[in-house]
């Protein structure tokens, strides 16, 4: 399973009045840049730079971007976290069996820009754990205002007046200006705590932090859960004493819901369908506070856990009601259209769609969970070879 992450909400004024003055100085900046750019007198630039400057334009953007998650990375190490996987646009880098490895990502909707994981280290009490975690989430924006300082002080001090020279210069000097100016602006945009669509701010999770008590622990809680499992830890694996004392917690929170989502998961790889089918009604409780891009997955699962446990009309029920996003993977489709085949006995198209979903699992971004959704696949392939055999000697 995978989730947006959550935390507290700020002044919406005062977000307000920050963004819109972040807008403003963007808009001088690229106004003056625009201004220059496309100057027709005889000191303008020539126009083979300028079409450097704008082959230099995706640059310019992808560089803060790669720095901030960068920033996350670099203090989740110094702080003692464990490296799970480090995500930028399409380029996906992640730890397998100690080993660190690559590959591209044609569709990174989970994790937009970019998406850094490492997991702290075990055995950490609530303060310690909460503490590690508000350095690893300043981390990020820490990396943007120091790029686009180093940036954007030397070009106003001088580098304005050198980039004249030539136009070489120029387009060094043009390149460090936008790059330095995007960089503060995502420095802003993650440190002012705020929400957007369900999905919060470094910023948020921060303040959270800082406030302390049981809001804190609870947000630490599940991103240590969330990054172990994103990471690749099995359900049956995960913490669950952690689990459990963080859905205990008596706060109004999103997460005390993941808490059960992810409790559901566990107790399901344990065959404890009581247990699973009580968190997972939990969670189901709050589909109204998700994103709406993210409420399909709520839906997928209930359809599925229904289906395996034999009420068919309810799964069908609950999969009408998942609607598709970039949010959700095919694989959730899958999985939840092949419980149903095989309680519909059609056992054939149940086999297929089965073993199309565990095809598809590779683009799930919760690993863990792929590993418990494979075994469940191949739990419904074997029903349904057995299904088709029983079939064929009733013939």
């Amino acid at each position: 399973m995978s989730f947006p992450v959550p935390a507290v909400k700020s002044s919406k004024w005062l977000v307000f009045l920050l963004l819109l003055l972040s807008g403003m100085a963007a808009g001088f900046f690229c106004g003056a840049f625009i201004a220059d750019f496309f100057a027709s007198d005889e000191k303008s630039l020539p126009l083979p730079y300028k079409l450097c400057i704008v082959l230099w334009l995706p640059i310019a953007f992808i560089l803060p971007v790669a720095l901030h998650e960068l920033g996350h990375v670099a203090a989740g190490l110094l702080l003692g976290f464990r490296f799970r996987s480090y995500t930028v646009m399409i380029f996906h880098f992640y730890k397998e069996d100690e080993r660190l490895k690559f590959k591209l990502i044609a569709n990174n909707a989970k994790s937009f820009l970019g998406l850094a994981l490492c997991l702290p280290p075990s055995g950490l009490n609530r303060n310690e754990l909460t503490r590690r975690f508000a350095w690893y989430a300043f981390g990020g924006p820490a990396a943007n205002f120091i790029l686009g300082g180093t940036l954007l002080v030397p070009y106003f001090l001088s580098w304005s007046e050198i980039g004249k020279a030539t136009p070489v210069t120029y387009t060094l000097a043009t390149f460090a200006l936008l790059c330095g100016v995007i960089s503060l602006l995502l420095f802003l945009i993650n440190i002012i705590p705020n929400k957007s669509g369900g999905f919060y701010t470094d910023g948020a999770r921060i303040l959270n932090v800082l406030r302390g008590g049981d809001q804190a622990f609870l947000d630490s809680a599940i991103l240590s859960v969330m990054a172990a499992s994103m990471g690749g830890a099995p359900p049956e694996e995960l913490d669950e004493a952690l689990l459990e004392e963080a859905a205990a917690l008596p706060v109004e929170s999103i997460f005390i819901n993941y808490c059960h989502a992810y409790l559901y998961n566990l107790n399901l790889q344990r065959n404890q369908l009581a247990k699973a089918r009580h968190h997972l009604r939990v969670y189901a409780a709050a589909v109204a506070q998700l994103p709406a891009m993210a409420q399909g997955s709520v839906w997928l699962e209930l359809a599925f856990f229904e289906a395996m446990n034999g009420d068919l009309e309810l799964a069908k029920e609950h999969y009408a009601k998942a609607v598709p996003s970039p949010f959700l993977t095919r694989d959730m489709f899958l999985r939840a259209e092949a419980a149903i085949a095989l309680k519909e006995a059609t056992f054939a198209q149940a086999q297929s769609l089965a073993l199309e979903a565990q095809a598809n699992l590779k683009h799930n971004p919760d690993k863990g969970a792929a590993k418990a959704y494979h075994r469940w696949l191949n739990q419904i392939v074997q029903e349904a070879e057995l299904g088709v055999k029983n079939t064929y000697q009733a013939v």
